[in-house]
């Protein structure tokens, strides 16, 4: 019987498990969490991007008419009512 001695390193053997796992899942719980097919995806619909753009354009106007001393990006605005705003709601559709 041998002892692994204070010079001799131990060494551990690697091993590895296969797994197979099944899962169900509910599309409604997919969409409930904003997933979508591509096809239904809002930033493929050109209509959309154009509003979107158009909203993300006209708050960015009146934030620089607002708060001139602040950067031009409302996200990083540390005036009201911009600093209250949320990513969603300073950037629609994103």
């Amino acid at each position: 019987m041998s002892f692994a001695t204070a010079n001799t390193p131990m060494t551990r053997k690697r091993t590895t498990v296969d797994v197979d796992v099944t899962v169900e899942v509910d599309i409604s719980d997919l969409e409930e969490n904003g997933w979508h097919h591509e096809d239904d995806c809002p930033s493929s619909q050109p209509e959309r991007r154009e509003s979107t753009k158009a909203v993300t354009e006209a708050l960015a106007s009146l934030h620089r008419q607002a708060h001139p001393s602040q950067p031009p990006d409302p996200l990083t605005c540390r005036e009201e009512p911009c600093r209250s705003l949320s990513y969603d709601e300073i950037r629609p559709g994103r």
